[in-house]
């Protein structure tokens, strides 16, 4: 079984970080306030970061042409064009609004990754 991954930047420095994804209640005293949250593995236990959650992206499962995981939202450059990763009830590469590939359908071993949407 594939384990599924997210990336997220953090809210407190703005750095990508990775791990599991969910939403959580980090200050118990107000229980309505959920956060979007990544939890990594720490020693014996695990810590969670607060991340911006229009920054999630799942990895796809797939690397590019040099080693470098594909996670949703990444900006993929191929021979045809350049377009973003995102999911669509599977991880398609969309060349603009309508025109999209399935990423299974793509022949990673040519696409490598240039950038991430959040960064645009």
């Amino acid at each position: 079984m594939r384990e599924t991954r997210f990336r997220a930047k953090r809210i407190d420095n703005g750095e990508w970080v990775y791990g599991y994804y969910f939403k959580g209640v980090v200050d118990y005293d107000d229980y309505s306030d959920y956060l979007s949250l990544i939890r990594q593995n720490y020693g014996d236990g695990f810590i969670d970061f607060k991340v911006d959650e229009k920054t999630v992206g799942q990895f796809t499962g797939f690397k590019d042409k040099n080693g470098k995981e594909i996670h949703e939202l990444d900006r993929i450059k191929t021979p045809v064009g350049v377009g973003a990763v995102k999911w669509d009830g599977c991880f398609k590469i969309f060349w603009n609004e309508k025109d999209s590939t399935t990423l299974h359908d793509t022949n990673v071993s040519d696409m490598e990754v240039v950038g991430n949407e959040c960064d645009r």
